[in-house]
């Protein structure tokens, strides 16, 4: 006797060979789509850690309370101990040291001043009088790339202030 494939088995192996390629396809989406994520993270990651390091090892070396000459959300002009007058501001979505182009995907930077008793100084820019009461710092900046957002921050308090 003879066996055969008959239409109706060969129809049944088409459609559980088309339902595996269907759910092999989704997972295999899935990877690449975590792949691709992960790369953003990294890559906007070491931007935005560069940005904030370098952010908080100029900030930390603040000369001294009559250095900081504008104190503002998202702008902040002070000298240094070596004399040298910086400036960070947020430029469109650029992140300017010196107008100087530290970092970009910036969708918003934030500083916020402390005093003493770790008290928020406000309104913004901070007088003159104000300024000179800073004793902490917190910058918090957000980058954003291809619709997804991340975030970092810091709280630096100043050698000299």
């Amino acid at each position: 006797m003879k066996k055969t494939i008959t239409l109706i088995e060969l129809v049944a192996v088409i459609i559980i060979v088309g339902i595996m390629t269907v759910g092999l396809g989704n997972f295999i989406i899935q990877i690449i789509d975590t792949w691709q994520f992960m790369d953003f993270r990294n890559e906007i990651s070491q931007e935005g850690k560069k940005a904030l390091d370098w952010m908080v090892r100029d900030i930390k070396e603040i000369k001294d309370s009559d250095s900081i000459s504008v104190a503002d959300t998202d702008d902040i002009q002070f000298t240094n101990s070596r004399d040298e007058s910086i400036e960070y501001k947020l430029t469109g979505n650029t992140l300017d040291r010196n107008s100087y182009a530290l970092c970009s995907y910036i969708k918003s930077l934030e500083f916020e001043y402390r005093d003493s008793s770790n008290n928020v100084l406000s309104p913004l820019p901070l007088p003159a009088g104000e300024r000179k009461i800073i004793k902490s710092i917190k910058i918090t900046i957000n980058l954003e790339k291809h619709n997804r957002e991340i975030g970092f921050f810091s709280i630096i308090f100043p050698r000299s202030l």
